[in-house]
């Protein structure tokens, strides 16, 4: 079994990195709804900005919690991917239009690096750093 690391009350770089790529998704993401919003007015487009500003605020304030070194945080974020991952896989499953598949680009390269920074949140260094 390979040698834990000391503790210390320094943040790891693993976690570092992975609240950078979570903020930098919720950037992305923000940028994204905002384009949406103001290329399409549609009349579901209160429900959607509503629901995107919404996820995103929840995002911000668990990345606030590893922040503050809270271990159900990182928890929670693993769960939000999974509930994304169960999400898209049923819009993607709705989607018949090749065309539109192209939509799911954004969306897909947040999830991807959401998906690096959850597993850079579980580490040997990061599981050492948040149970001390």
């Amino acid at each position: 079994m390979p040698a834990q690391p000391a503790p210390s009350g320094r943040m790891p770089s693993s976690v570092q990195i992975a609240i950078v790529l979570l903020l930098v998704t919720c950037a992305i993401s923000l940028f994204s709804t905002a384009t949406v919003y103001f290329t399409h007015r549609v009349a579901a487009m209160p429900m959607y900005l509503t629901r995107s500003l919404g996820l995103n605020l929840l995002m911000i304030l668990f990345i606030a919690g590893l922040w503050q070194r809270q271990g159900w945080a990182r928890i929670v974020i693993l769960l939000y991917i999974a509930w994304t991952i169960g999400t898209m896989a049923l819009s993607m499953t709705r989607v018949r239009s090749d065309a539109v598949l192209w939509a799911f680009a954004v969306p897909v390269a947040i999830l991807l690096v959401r998906l690096c920074a959850g597993f850079l949140l579980f580490r040997p260094q990061s599981n050492t750093w948040f149970r001390t």
